[in-house]
């Protein structure tokens, strides 16, 4: 169970895709500059005592779609999930676990590339100006979030996530690296991935609070190191008065 929960985290990370970007993938514009999306080919997830799990993503090479994902430790393939579009704005995606037992869900998007429905017409999903504003309940746990400054300021959950930012832009890769933080530990919606816009910047600090619970608060803090252009390489993270981790390394194609 518990490699299962981590390989659900791994997926969370690296779906960040959108069937409706498929075309725009190699090149963003923003204002007078174009910013290169670049494609992530293998990210490593570190666990507890140790553990590294794997991700390697492949590409249509047409229009540099994700068509596979294989995740894995050590020799061992612990599942394979495969994405087919049938028409410009769905997808089909599957995963199939090492122990037999598969998953599967279609998705339709919007025209920006946002999650639209899902295969039995509900739509659990609410954006404003392309901003995620609300994931439902019926997903697993509902969720609310507020923006500023074109960053996620709140989300509202069982208590209040309160994000800050620095100075370091979130560049376009085929990652939604804020909601990654934010919903690492919830298979719904994010192991979907495509929710809207992301953030101007990346969260530094990350503060959980529950009102009534002060045993259950936490603070995340995250460093991060990047390539000479600005592209993340890895993510290292410190709870609360811990010692500081490395929680993630990317390699791009």
């Amino acid at each position: 169970m518990k490699k299962r929960n981590l390989l659900s985290i791994l997926l969370m990370l690296f779906i960040g895709f959108s069937a409706c970007e498929k075309e725009e993938i190699q090149e963003e514009q923003g204002g007078d500059e174009t910013t290169t999306v670049r494609l992530i080919k293998q990210i490593k997830l570190f666990g507890d005592e140790g553990e590294e799990f794997s991700l390697d993503i492949s590409y249509n090479s047409q229009d540099s779609s994700i068509i596979e994902i294989i995740a894995s430790g050590g020799d061992i393939v612990y599942s394979t999930t495969t994405y087919t579009y049938p028409s410009e704005n769905t997808m089909i995606w599957k995963v199939e676990y090492e122990d037999g037992d598969e998953f599967n869900e279609n998705i339709t998007f919007n025209s920006d590339g946002s999650i639209a429905s899902f295969a039995d017409g509900t739509s659990p999903i609410k954006y404003s100006n392309g901003y995620l504003q609300e994931i439902e309940e019926s997903l697993g746990s509902g969720k609310k979030y507020t923006w500023d400054n074109e960053n996620i300021k709140t989300m509202e959950e069982s208590g209040t996530y309160t994000l800050e930012y620095g100075a370091l832009l979130n560049k376009p890769i085929s990652i939604d690296i804020v909601h990654c933080l934010l919903i690492v530990d919830d298979m719904y919606p994010m192991a979907w991935g495509w929710l809207g816009k992301s953030t101007k910047n990346l969260p530094v600090k990350v503060s959980y609070a529950v009102e009534g619970y002060p045993e259950d608060n936490e603070v995340k803090v995250y460093r991060y190191e990047t390539d000479s252009e600005g592209y993340i390489t890895k993510i290292h993270q410190r709870i609360n008065n811990g010692v500081e981790e490395l929680m993630l390394a990317v390699k791009y194609e």
